[in-house]
């Protein structure tokens, strides 16, 4: 007796999704022609083999193969059996087959892909070719491939209307093709792929960017880089004449760092840019330009090729210089076409030329090109290359960060920053960063980042801001970075003292979690005042969470296992009394101790809105200070400043980020006059707001009505701060060594 039961769309949807979770074993076979799969492709191991293929059928049914490495039965009985399929070992490349099980009209299909013992190779010494004008002709180029030229795809093109490139084919381990002659006075350009999909629907593919010179044979009027770059302009100036320049390409597009991936607004980045990138460097090394492509797939040059481009059509910019005084100049090749080049020769990294110097002796000249800084080491002792709150990238489909910045500096005091995208692959892999001296090499840059400064120029052009030093540097690879794991390894400064967390909140002094011990720091008054008591009150400081990091604390924490509350970051709200701000103090002793060369590092931002403020009794969301002194002082009373640098406010979800906000805390380098510094019993250092009180609102980066009351609050956080002196002496050089800067004038403070 059958049972009919009537199922509305949700009951079958539940039914279906019941029966799918059921063993094929206990489903009913209805009557009728009718097949059924559990399972319609398999993945086999190199080694032979045999393998059940489970059917469901209602009656009897063919199997057919048209693979000569599997054997298969030509009927199997209804039922849930199914039949056995046997398969040979494969000493070649990966293979798919189909095995076709049918009853009368009915036909389905099970795949089988097989592993194979041999990798598929597909490459040649240079994706370039470049052939005569003149006359017609034909062109080989070699191929290393292991592969059936029938198991090839070919495919061209060529630019215009003209089909100049004709019998395509690949034959003996060569790329072959007919070219016609060229009755043009200027070079065109086509494009051939070959390409391989293997059994496992895996691609390699090599795209050729074809020239053809003009009919007289010539690519163009040879230039230097120098004189090319002569032609530019502010304005851009469009190549109208066939000019060929040659260099070096120093980029290297397979690891996400080459080029500033551009924030098209607060919520869209362009990540093209990374792939779009060229660095191209004189043969000399005396100069670098930066050339981007029109696509991802015009950059087919690895690092080390030595390129020459005919580059009719493209646009070449010359940097704009607001300030000489810290805009450097550099020029950009836009609009580039893989197939602009005529001749490229692989060199690999060898044949970049070599250039070794300290920070202070880059010039204008080594931008765009690679270069080595040695005697360096990265001085904030946390966190990996992009320091972030993961939140904000790409990772979590976010768009709202596309770079960080993070502090390189070496044994004669110079220091930069070291950018690193957030699309390159091993950014933030899990490893912490070697805190010991070596060298560190990569490509020089001159790159705004609003998230570190902003409204830095009088210019009222937001494209303008956000100059975080001259030049920075652009990794290219991961063995880009020598230096020593740890300090004890080999490092030319030591660590005086140093605080990369905390462990407890409103104490009165914090001490060293590194070097000195004893070294503390404090906060210029008590909160609240006092109790009615007569108890001393406690300082306003808090544990605070540091999204970025990553790696070792400090020694009680070699593989970063502090607890989340134990503070691996730290913030406060420090307050203005009578309209005086208040300050942190950094107190230590460098009794016995000599040096040329001794710095700070801080790590800071403005870490939360508060809404304590009132502006005309009107409740508003503040950030902290804007701009923050360091001071120096050996009695505890008279200052002297040293540097004032800026502090952004933390990313924000809503509202919506804005563009001068960072996702993680901004590093900066303090350099320190030794030579009053060193061999004193005691030495205060201060971090303290600039007296006008600047800062910024929800949206606004700086909100000039906004006054800080006389007395209030305002909210900032460190999550390292270090002081370091050389224990190696800097050489003599040039630019000068050391950092026995003198400071600035003792402060006389009228609040």
């Amino acid at each position: 007796m059958r049972m009919i039961r009537t199922i509305t769309a949700l009951g079958a949807a539940a039914l279906l999704a019941l029966s799918c979770a059921k063993d094929i074993n206990e489903r009913t076979i209805h009557e009728g022609s009718g097949l059924g799969f559990p399972q319609k492709l398999y993945v086999l191991g190199t080694q032979a083999g045999q393998l059940a293929i489970p059917v469901i059928a209602t009656r009897e049914f063919k199997i057919t193969t048209d693979a000569s490495w599997i054997t298969v039965p030509q009927t199997a009985p209804a039922g849930r059996e199914g039949f056995l399929a046997r398969y040979t070992a494969n000493t070649s490349l990966p293979r798919a087959a189909r095995v076709i099980v049918s009853i009368e009209n009915h036909r389905d299909t099970v795949t089988l892909r097989q592993k194979g013992s041999v990798e598929p190779e597909l490459a040649a010494s240079s994706n370039v070719i470049a052939v005569k004008g003149s006359a017609d002709g034909k062109a080989e180029i070699p191929l290393q491939t292991n592969l059936a030229a029938g198991d090839l795809k070919l495919s061209w093109e060529t630019e215009g209307n003209e089909s100049w490139i004709d019998g395509v084919k690949v034959e003996g381990g060569r790329l072959l093709f007919d070219y016609k002659s060229n009755p043009l006075s200027y070079t065109r350009h086509g494009n051939i792929t070959v390409s391989y999909t293997d059994a496992f629907e895996n691609e390699l593919s090599i795209p050729f960017q074809v020239s053809q010179l003009s009919h007289t044979d010539s690519a163009g009027e040879e230039l230097s880089l120098q004189e090319f770059c002569a032609l530019a302009t502010e304005e851009g100036t469009e190549i109208e004449n066939e000019v060929v320049i040659e260099g070096i390409v120093v980029s290297d597009k397979e690891n996400g760092n080459c080029g500033d991936n551009t924030q098209l607004s607060v919520t869209s980045i362009d990540y093209t840019v990374c792939r779009r990138t060229i660095y191209l460097e004189a043969t000399d090394g005396s100069m670098g330009i930066c050339l981007v492509t029109r696509t991802e797939a015009d950059n087919v040059f690895a690092q080390g090729d030595r390129v020459k481009w005919s580059i009719r059509g493209a646009v070449l910019t010359r940097s704009r210089v607001i300030d000489p005084e810290t805009d450097p100049v550099y020029y950009v090749l836009s609009g580039v076409k893989g197939n602009m080049a005529v001749e490229c020769r692989p060199l690999g990294r060898e044949g970049i030329p070599v250039k070794e110097k300290y920070i202070g002796g880059i010039t204008d000249e080594d931008i765009f090109t690679y270069v080595t800084v040695k005697d360096c080491e990265l001085p904030v002792r946390k966190g990996p290359l992009t320091p972030v709150s993961e939140q904000f990238t790409s990772g979590t489909g976010v768009d709202k960060v596309a770079k960080f910045g993070i502090l390189l500096h070496d044994i004669c005091g110079g220091s930069m920053y070291l950018y690193t995208n957030t699309t390159c692959p091993y950014r933030r892999d899990g490893s912490a960063l070697p805190q010991g001296s070596g060298k560190v090499s990569g490509v020089v840059v001159h790159e705004l980042y609003s998230r570190f400064s902003y409204q830095d120029n009088a210019s009222a052009d937001p494209e303008t801001w956000g100059n975080v030093g001259r030049y920075q540097l652009r990794h290219t690879r991961r063995e880009d970075f020598r230096l020593a794991r740890t300090m004890e390894e080999g490092s030319f400064s030591a660590i005086l003292c140093e605080w990369t967390s905390i462990r407890d909140k409103n104490l009165q002094r914090y001490y060293a979690t590194a070097g000195d011990r004893n070294a503390y720091f404090d906060y210029s008054f008590v909160y609240p005042d006092s109790y009615t008591d007569g108890r001393a009150g406690t300082l306003p400081i808090n544990k605070a969470k540091d999204y970025t990091y990553l790696g070792p604390i400090d020694s009680e924490h070699p593989y970063g296992d502090i607890a989340s509350d134990e503070g691996q970051a730290w913030s406060t709200n420090l307050t203005v009394r009578d309209g005086a701000p208040q300050y942190t103090t950094f107190v230590f002793s460098t009794a016995g101790i000599t040096s040329s060369c001794m710095s700070m590092q801080i790590s800071s931002m403005n870490y939360f809105y508060s809404s304590t403020q009132s502006v005309g009794g009107v409740p508003m969301y503040l950030e902290g200070p804007r701009y923050w002194w360091v001071e120096y002082s050996l009695d505890g009373t008279t200052w002297t400043r040293v540097a004032k640098y800026s502090l952004p406010d933390f990313c924000q979800t809503s509202p919506m980020t804005q563009l001068w906000q960072t996702a993680g805390f901004k590093p900066v380098n303090i350099p320190l006059p030794a030579s009053k510094l060193m061999d004193k019993e005691k030495v205060w250092i201060r971090m303290i707001p600039d007296a006008e009180m600047l800062t910024g609102s929800k949206t606004a980066y700086i909100e000039p009505s906004f006054v800080y009351p006389k007395s209030g609050s305002f909210p900032s956080a460190w999550n390292y701060v270090g002081i370091r002196y050389n224990t190696v002496d800097p050489p003599a050089t040039d630019f000068g060594g050391g950092s026995d800067i003198d400071g600035m004038e003792p402060i006389d403070y009228n609040w």
